[in-house]
């Protein structure tokens, strides 16, 4: 009797411990960029070599996504003071998820060029909004849910889960779209963000 309260004892200090709660927030930032990383490292040879375009345009592509970042941060820390950093990292993963869709549908109109682009372009600048969100939302959270004294680790935990997802999504991004085409990449950033979605709402 006493080993299982001991074992309760320790999984509810597991539970409540620092990192344990710092992570649970990271994670919704490792998925934001992890469907970063499986579509960065496909866009450019999409754009240019499927759709036909030049390297300008294939640079766009890229560069759309952090164009929406730049200008929806402020937005982003907007709404979190106002609705709640919860709420504005759900509301990214949520935009995340139509990112995805457009970005699966890109790739199955890709017959027609010019609409493909157009609706690639679009799934761009969605992710970035969600990226803002997400980024934004879930490292206020995280700090919320461990008190000021812990913003450094809150950061810290928040760049190891955005670089590392980024390191992690590009080759597995480009192993998929070799094998399985690249409306598969919109399906899977489709299914993680929801996932996130729930999990954000869980926590």
């Amino acid at each position: 009797m006493r080993t299982f309260q001991q074992n309760i004892t320790r999984i509810e200090r597991l539970r409540n411990s620092v990192t344990l709660q710092i992570i649970s927030t990271a994670a919704l930032i490792f998925v934001c960029y992890f469907i970063i990383g499986l579509q960065l490292a496909v866009v450019p040879t999409f754009v240019h070599l499927e759709l036909g375009y030049n390297p300008v345009l294939a640079g766009l592509a890229i560069s759309a996504q952090y164009v929406a970042t730049l200008s929806s941060r402020p937005i982003a820390g907007r709404m979190a003071d106002s609705v709640g950093s919860k709420r504005a990292a759900s509301s990214g993963l949520l935009i995340c998820t139509a990112s995805g869709f457009f970005f699966f549908l890109s790739g199955w109109i890709e017959h027609d060029p010019l609409a493909s682009l157009c609706v690639l372009l679009m799934s761009r600048l969605l992710l970035g909004l969600g990226e803002s969100s997400v980024a934004t939302g879930a490292t206020v959270w995280g700090i919320g849910r461990v008190g000021a004294a812990n913003t450094a680790q809150v950061i810290s935990w928040s760049g190891i889960a955005s670089y590392g997802a980024l390191a992690v999504g590009a080759p597995i991004g480009l192993w998929l779209e070799r094998n399985f085409g690249i409306g598969v990449i919109g399906a899977l950033s489709v299914v993680l963000a929801l996932g996130g979605f729930f999990g954000a709402w869980a926590i």
